[in-house]
């Protein structure tokens, strides 16, 4: 957020409607961008709790009737890789794992990133409740294949996995 008025730097959320049903897209960087990043590129701004930021918008959202929410987060974490399709019960160390455990339950899916490594697990948020999280390795050498399926009604995500699919 810009320092001087708390107020986001870029857009945090876009909505689509996909048959019928409208999804939210939520950004949010990793808190460690002052480290890898020259600060006179961003002394203008703070970077907050990613779990924090995200569930700010949570509301704003579920006023406009949307409660299928993913988060395209640039922080990630690390799980042994293995083909098929998501699991639950997997080993998944690193930074994405507190910040999912902070996420509203509104939160179904986070597309990982920043570690540069596989993740394809179904992690709890902050009721125990599954998030899926995906993060497909690095530098466009696969690509996370979500599957979702929305109660045509509520338009809540109600079954969601993905596949790691290797593009070589």
């Amino acid at each position: 957020v810009w320092k001087e008025n708390n107020t986001p730097v870029l857009p945090p959320y876009t909505v689509r409607e996909i048959n019928g049903a409208k999804i939210a897209f939520i950004g949010a960087v990793t808190i460690e961008t002052p480290i890898l990043e020259l600060p006179q590129n961003i002394e203008q701004i703070t970077f907050i709790n990613e779990s924090e930021a995200i569930n700010s918008y949570i509301p704003e959202l579920q006023e406009q009737g949307i409660h299928a929410v993913v988060v395209l987060l640039h922080e990630g974490g690390n799980q042994d890789s293995y083909d098929g399709a998501t699991r639950n019960g997997c080993n998944v160390t690193g930074p994405v794992t507190s910040i999912v455990a902070g996420l509203d339950p509104e939160v179904d899916v986070v597309l990982a990133a920043h570690k540069h490594g596989f993740t394809n697990a179904y992690l709890p948020n902050s009721d125990g409740n599954d998030i899926l999280v995906v993060q497909a390795y690095a530098y466009g050498t696969a690509y996370a294949d979500v599957d979702l399926q929305i109660d045509p009604d509520s338009h809540e995500i109600i079954e969601k996995s993905a596949a790691i699919v290797p593009v070589y």
